[in-house]
Protein backbone atom coordinates (compact mmCIF):
# COMPACT_ATOMS: atom_id res chain seq x y z
CA UNK A 1 0.00 0.00 0.00
CA UNK A 2 1.38 3.78 -0.73
CA UNK A 3 0.13 6.59 0.84
CA UNK A 4 0.93 10.21 0.41
CA UNK A 5 -0.59 13.69 1.94
CA UNK A 6 -2.29 14.42 -1.47
CA UNK A 7 -4.96 12.47 -1.55
CA UNK A 8 -7.85 10.62 -3.50
CA UNK A 9 -10.23 8.06 -2.33
CA UNK A 10 -12.97 6.32 -4.16
CA UNK A 11 -15.43 4.43 -2.68
CA UNK A 12 -18.66 2.73 -3.74
CA UNK A 13 -22.41 4.17 -2.60
CA UNK A 14 -25.82 2.63 -3.12
CA UNK A 15 -28.98 5.07 -3.35
CA UNK A 16 -32.39 5.68 -4.16
CA UNK A 17 -34.98 2.72 -5.26
CA UNK A 18 -32.44 1.73 -8.00
CA UNK A 19 -29.86 1.19 -6.11
CA UNK A 20 -27.36 2.97 -7.88
CA UNK A 21 -23.60 2.64 -7.58
CA UNK A 22 -21.51 5.78 -7.16
CA UNK A 23 -17.81 6.84 -6.77
CA UNK A 24 -16.36 9.64 -4.88
CA UNK A 25 -13.14 11.34 -5.06
CA UNK A 26 -11.36 13.60 -3.24
CA UNK A 27 -7.44 15.38 -3.18
CA UNK A 28 -5.89 17.76 -1.18
CA UNK A 29 -8.18 20.38 -1.48
CA UNK A 30 -10.65 18.32 1.13
CA UNK A 31 -13.03 18.54 -2.41
CA UNK A 32 -14.55 15.61 -3.53
CA UNK A 33 -16.34 14.65 -6.77
CA UNK A 34 -19.00 11.87 -7.94
CA UNK A 35 -19.95 9.30 -10.31
CA UNK A 36 -23.13 6.80 -11.07
CA UNK A 37 -20.74 4.83 -13.82
CA UNK A 38 -16.88 5.93 -13.57
CA UNK A 39 -17.46 8.17 -16.85
CA UNK A 40 -19.30 11.00 -15.84
CA UNK A 41 -17.93 12.90 -12.68
CA UNK A 42 -19.56 15.89 -10.86
CA UNK A 43 -18.29 19.04 -10.01
CA UNK A 44 -16.11 19.59 -6.92
CA UNK A 45 -18.39 18.88 -4.02
CA UNK A 46 -16.48 21.04 -0.51
CA UNK A 47 -15.42 19.33 2.47
CA UNK A 48 -14.00 20.76 5.50
CA UNK A 49 -11.99 17.95 7.20
CA UNK A 50 -9.04 16.16 5.56
CA UNK A 51 -7.40 15.28 3.68
CA UNK A 52 -8.76 11.91 2.92
CA UNK A 53 -6.64 8.83 3.69
CA UNK A 54 -9.74 6.33 2.69
CA UNK A 55 -13.14 5.60 2.36
CA UNK A 56 -14.76 2.03 2.52
CA UNK A 57 -18.83 1.24 1.94
CA UNK A 58 -21.10 -0.68 4.33
CA UNK A 59 -24.69 -1.38 3.36
CA UNK A 60 -25.91 2.01 1.73
CA UNK A 61 -23.26 4.11 3.68
CA UNK A 62 -20.15 5.34 3.03
CA UNK A 63 -17.11 5.72 6.36
CA UNK A 64 -13.91 7.87 5.78
CA UNK A 65 -11.04 8.80 7.61
CA UNK A 66 -8.88 11.99 7.34
CA UNK A 67 -5.86 12.76 8.14
CA UNK A 68 -6.65 14.73 11.14
CA UNK A 69 -7.63 11.31 13.13
CA UNK A 70 -11.52 11.92 13.12
CA UNK A 71 -13.93 8.99 11.17
CA UNK A 72 -16.54 10.13 9.29
CA UNK A 73 -20.08 8.41 7.99
CA UNK A 74 -21.80 9.62 4.99
CA UNK A 75 -25.42 8.29 4.25
CA UNK A 76 -26.44 10.58 1.01
CA UNK A 77 -23.50 9.68 -1.23
CA UNK A 78 -21.14 11.73 0.01
CA UNK A 79 -22.71 14.90 0.00
CA UNK A 80 -22.52 15.86 3.61
CA UNK A 81 -20.60 13.80 6.24
CA UNK A 82 -21.02 13.67 10.36
CA UNK A 83 -17.83 12.50 12.30
CA UNK A 84 -19.07 9.29 14.52
CA UNK A 85 -15.37 8.83 15.93
CA UNK A 86 -11.94 9.58 15.82
CA UNK A 87 -9.14 7.27 15.38
CA UNK A 88 -5.91 7.46 16.83
CA UNK A 89 -3.23 10.39 15.10
CA UNK A 90 -1.34 9.77 12.03
CA UNK A 91 -3.99 7.63 9.76
CA UNK A 92 -2.30 6.30 6.77
CA UNK A 93 -4.39 4.03 5.65
CA UNK A 94 -8.14 2.35 6.47
CA UNK A 95 -9.33 -1.27 5.64
CA UNK A 96 -12.51 -3.02 6.67
CA UNK A 97 -12.40 -6.69 8.11
CA UNK A 98 -15.61 -8.65 8.11
CA UNK A 99 -17.26 -6.97 11.56
CA UNK A 100 -14.63 -4.05 11.76
CA UNK A 101 -12.57 -0.81 10.26
CA UNK A 102 -8.56 -1.05 10.97
CA UNK A 103 -6.36 1.95 10.79
CA UNK A 104 -2.96 1.83 10.50
CA UNK A 105 -0.78 4.60 11.98
CA UNK A 106 2.57 4.50 11.81
CA UNK A 107 5.27 1.93 11.86
CA UNK A 108 3.87 0.06 15.22
CA UNK A 109 0.64 1.21 15.74
CA UNK A 110 -2.94 1.18 14.57
CA UNK A 111 -6.62 1.42 15.54
CA UNK A 112 -9.48 -0.83 15.54
CA UNK A 113 -12.93 -0.30 15.80
CA UNK A 114 -15.40 -2.53 18.33
CA UNK A 115 -17.70 -2.56 15.04
CA UNK A 116 -19.00 -1.27 11.70
CA UNK A 117 -20.86 1.87 13.50
CA UNK A 118 -17.14 3.32 13.77
CA UNK A 119 -17.94 5.31 16.97
CA UNK A 120 -15.48 3.36 19.31
CA UNK A 121 -11.91 2.42 18.72
CA UNK A 122 -8.89 0.82 20.57
CA UNK A 123 -5.55 1.79 19.68
CA UNK A 124 -3.27 -0.93 19.66
CA UNK A 125 0.80 -1.62 19.03
CA UNK A 126 2.48 -4.61 17.48
CA UNK A 127 5.35 -5.60 18.92
CA UNK A 128 8.43 -6.84 17.55
CA UNK A 129 8.56 -4.50 14.68
CA UNK A 130 12.00 -3.34 13.33
CA UNK A 131 11.07 -2.12 10.10
CA UNK A 132 8.25 0.08 8.40
CA UNK A 133 4.68 -0.99 7.83
CA UNK A 134 4.15 -1.62 3.87
CA UNK A 135 1.37 -3.13 3.16
CA UNK A 136 -2.09 -4.53 4.51
CA UNK A 137 -4.23 -7.12 3.47
CA UNK A 138 -7.95 -8.73 4.64
CA UNK A 139 -8.15 -12.70 3.21
CA UNK A 140 -11.52 -12.92 4.69
CA UNK A 141 -10.29 -14.80 7.50
CA UNK A 142 -6.58 -13.30 8.73
CA UNK A 143 -5.75 -9.59 8.72
CA UNK A 144 -1.90 -9.82 7.44
CA UNK A 145 0.55 -6.64 7.61
CA UNK A 146 3.90 -7.19 5.43
CA UNK A 147 6.51 -5.05 7.07
CA UNK A 148 10.30 -4.40 6.04
CA UNK A 149 11.79 -6.14 8.35
CA UNK A 150 11.44 -9.16 6.61
CA UNK A 151 8.08 -10.52 8.54
CA UNK A 152 4.38 -10.26 7.56
CA UNK A 153 2.50 -10.71 10.88
CA UNK A 154 -1.46 -12.06 10.87
CA UNK A 155 -4.39 -11.81 13.49
CA UNK A 156 -7.79 -12.43 13.32
CA UNK A 157 -10.20 -9.53 13.68
CA UNK A 158 -11.16 -10.82 17.25
CA UNK A 159 -7.50 -11.02 18.77
CA UNK A 160 -5.86 -7.89 16.74
CA UNK A 161 -6.45 -5.16 19.52
CA UNK A 162 -5.01 -7.44 22.17
CA UNK A 163 -1.83 -7.89 20.14
CA UNK A 164 -2.26 -11.68 19.48
CA UNK A 165 -0.40 -11.23 16.81
CA UNK A 166 1.60 -14.41 14.40
CA UNK A 167 5.37 -13.65 13.08
CA UNK A 168 6.41 -15.25 9.66
CA UNK A 169 9.52 -14.71 7.37
CA UNK A 170 9.04 -12.91 4.17
CA UNK A 171 11.51 -11.80 1.92
CA UNK A 172 11.27 -8.20 3.38
CA UNK A 173 12.45 -5.52 0.67
CA UNK A 174 10.87 -2.55 -0.29
CA UNK A 175 7.10 -3.92 -0.33
CA UNK A 176 4.45 -1.79 -1.64
CA UNK A 177 0.76 -2.82 -2.65
CA UNK A 178 -0.82 -6.12 -1.90
CA UNK A 179 -4.12 -8.52 -2.24
CA UNK A 180 -5.22 -11.90 -2.42
CA UNK A 181 -6.88 -13.55 -5.59
CA UNK A 182 -7.66 -16.76 -7.38
CA UNK A 183 -6.22 -18.30 -3.98
CA UNK A 184 -3.04 -16.75 -4.04
CA UNK A 185 -1.66 -13.60 -2.00
CA UNK A 186 0.04 -11.24 -4.37
CA UNK A 187 2.82 -8.98 -3.33
CA UNK A 188 4.47 -5.76 -5.00
CA UNK A 189 8.28 -5.71 -4.18
CA UNK A 190 11.77 -4.21 -5.37
CA UNK A 191 13.17 -7.56 -3.54
CA UNK A 192 15.83 -8.84 -6.14
CA UNK A 193 15.01 -6.53 -8.39
CA UNK A 194 10.83 -4.85 -9.20
CA UNK A 195 8.69 -7.29 -9.60
CA UNK A 196 5.37 -9.12 -8.56
CA UNK A 197 5.18 -11.93 -5.96
CA UNK A 198 3.04 -14.55 -4.72
CA UNK A 199 2.28 -17.06 -3.01
CA UNK A 200 -1.30 -19.38 -2.19
CA UNK A 201 0.40 -20.29 1.26
CA UNK A 202 1.94 -17.23 2.67
CA UNK A 203 5.23 -19.64 3.02
CA UNK A 204 8.73 -18.87 1.87
CA UNK A 205 10.14 -18.77 -0.42
CA UNK A 206 7.81 -16.81 -2.46
CA UNK A 207 8.51 -17.25 -6.56
CA UNK A 208 8.54 -13.80 -8.40
CA UNK A 209 5.78 -14.13 -10.95
CA UNK A 210 6.58 -11.32 -13.22
CA UNK A 211 9.63 -9.22 -13.29
CA UNK A 212 8.93 -5.36 -13.84
CA UNK A 213 12.57 -4.09 -14.13
CA UNK A 214 12.67 -0.55 -13.28
CA UNK A 215 9.04 -0.07 -12.83
CA UNK A 216 7.34 -0.34 -9.45
CA UNK A 217 3.93 -1.92 -8.92
CA UNK A 218 2.31 0.09 -5.79
CA UNK A 219 -1.28 -1.38 -5.53
CA UNK A 220 -3.28 -4.11 -6.54
CA UNK A 221 -7.19 -4.70 -6.95
CA UNK A 222 -9.02 -7.92 -8.35
CA UNK A 223 -12.37 -8.58 -10.09
CA UNK A 224 -13.85 -12.06 -10.48
CA UNK A 225 -11.26 -13.46 -13.01
CA UNK A 226 -8.50 -11.08 -12.87
CA UNK A 227 -5.90 -9.40 -11.05
CA UNK A 228 -4.40 -5.62 -11.84
CA UNK A 229 -1.71 -3.68 -10.37
CA UNK A 230 -0.30 -0.05 -10.91
CA UNK A 231 2.45 1.83 -10.34
CA UNK A 232 5.30 3.66 -12.42
CA UNK A 233 8.58 3.75 -14.02
CA UNK A 234 10.45 6.11 -16.03
CA UNK A 235 7.92 9.14 -15.03
CA UNK A 236 4.97 7.30 -16.79
CA UNK A 237 2.19 5.09 -15.49
CA UNK A 238 2.16 1.78 -15.72
CA UNK A 239 -0.61 -1.13 -15.49
CA UNK A 240 -0.40 -4.92 -15.23
CA UNK A 241 -2.62 -7.18 -16.20
CA UNK A 242 -2.85 -11.27 -14.63
CA UNK A 243 -3.71 -13.73 -16.72
CA UNK A 244 -7.62 -14.63 -16.92
CA UNK A 245 -8.24 -16.57 -13.12
CA UNK A 246 -4.19 -17.12 -13.30
CA UNK A 247 -2.26 -14.88 -10.14
CA UNK A 248 1.34 -16.70 -11.83
CA UNK A 249 0.65 -15.01 -15.14
CA UNK A 250 1.36 -11.21 -15.70
CA UNK A 251 1.51 -8.94 -19.12
CA UNK A 252 1.67 -5.07 -19.14
CA UNK A 253 -1.59 -3.92 -20.29
CA UNK A 254 -0.95 -0.05 -19.94
CA UNK A 255 1.17 2.57 -20.21
CA UNK A 256 0.49 6.33 -19.18
CA UNK A 257 2.96 9.35 -21.43
CA UNK A 258 3.16 11.08 -18.48
CA UNK A 259 3.40 10.54 -14.07
CA UNK A 260 2.49 7.65 -11.94
CA UNK A 261 -0.28 5.49 -11.29
CA UNK A 262 -1.09 4.86 -7.62
CA UNK A 263 -4.25 3.33 -6.78
CA UNK A 264 -6.51 0.90 -8.40
CA UNK A 265 -9.70 -0.32 -7.19
CA UNK A 266 -12.59 -2.79 -8.93
CA UNK A 267 -15.83 -1.73 -8.26
CA UNK A 268 -18.59 -4.47 -8.30
CA UNK A 269 -21.75 -2.43 -9.49
CA UNK A 270 -20.13 -0.06 -11.73
CA UNK A 271 -18.45 -3.34 -12.62
CA UNK A 272 -14.88 -1.88 -14.01
CA UNK A 273 -11.50 -0.87 -12.36
CA UNK A 274 -11.09 2.02 -12.01
CA UNK A 275 -7.23 3.64 -11.76
CA UNK A 276 -6.09 6.57 -10.53
CA UNK A 277 -2.53 8.95 -10.44
CA UNK A 278 -1.31 11.69 -11.55
CA UNK A 279 2.07 13.95 -12.29
CA UNK A 280 4.24 15.52 -10.01
CA UNK A 281 2.61 18.81 -8.45
CA UNK A 282 -0.68 19.51 -8.27
CA UNK A 283 -1.84 18.68 -11.80
CA UNK A 284 -2.18 15.94 -14.15
CA UNK A 285 -4.62 13.81 -12.07
CA UNK A 286 -5.82 10.94 -14.38
CA UNK A 287 -8.62 8.71 -13.61
CA UNK A 288 -9.25 5.35 -16.20
CA UNK A 289 -11.30 2.07 -15.70
CA UNK A 290 -11.40 -0.93 -17.74
CA UNK A 291 -13.63 -3.91 -18.06
CA UNK A 292 -13.26 -6.67 -15.69
CA UNK A 293 -10.68 -8.41 -17.85
CA UNK A 294 -8.44 -5.59 -17.43
CA UNK A 295 -7.31 -5.64 -20.57
CA UNK A 296 -8.57 -2.43 -22.47
CA UNK A 297 -8.57 1.48 -20.67
CA UNK A 298 -10.30 4.66 -20.98
CA UNK A 299 -8.96 7.68 -19.52
CA UNK A 300 -12.00 9.01 -18.07
CA UNK A 301 -10.25 12.40 -16.47
CA UNK A 302 -7.32 14.00 -17.12
CA UNK A 303 -4.95 16.91 -16.97
CA UNK A 304 -7.15 17.34 -13.72
CA UNK A 305 -6.00 19.38 -10.56
CA UNK A 306 -5.25 18.07 -7.95
CA UNK A 307 -3.54 15.26 -8.42
CA UNK A 308 -4.57 11.66 -7.44
CA UNK A 309 -2.56 9.41 -5.30
CA UNK A 310 -5.03 6.58 -3.28
CA UNK A 311 -8.09 4.80 -4.18
CA UNK A 312 -10.63 2.87 -2.06
CA UNK A 313 -13.93 1.27 -2.04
Amino acid sequence: MITSPNLLSIARRISGPSAQLGAILSGPSYATRYTTNGTTWSSDVTTTSGPWVGFVKVGSDWFGVTSDAKFWKSSDGGATWTQVGTTGSNPVYLIKTANRFVVGRDTHNYSISTDLTGTSWTSATITGITGSSATVLWDGSLIFVFTSDGYVRSATEANADSNSWTSQPFPGGNLLGSDYFAGSYIVGSNYGGNGILASPTMTTPWPQVASTGSESVYDFAHSPTACVGVGSGSGRGIIYTSASGDPTTWTKTRDVASGQLFKVTFDTQINKFIAVGGSSGTSGGIVLTAPPDGQTWTVELTAQTPSFNTVGS
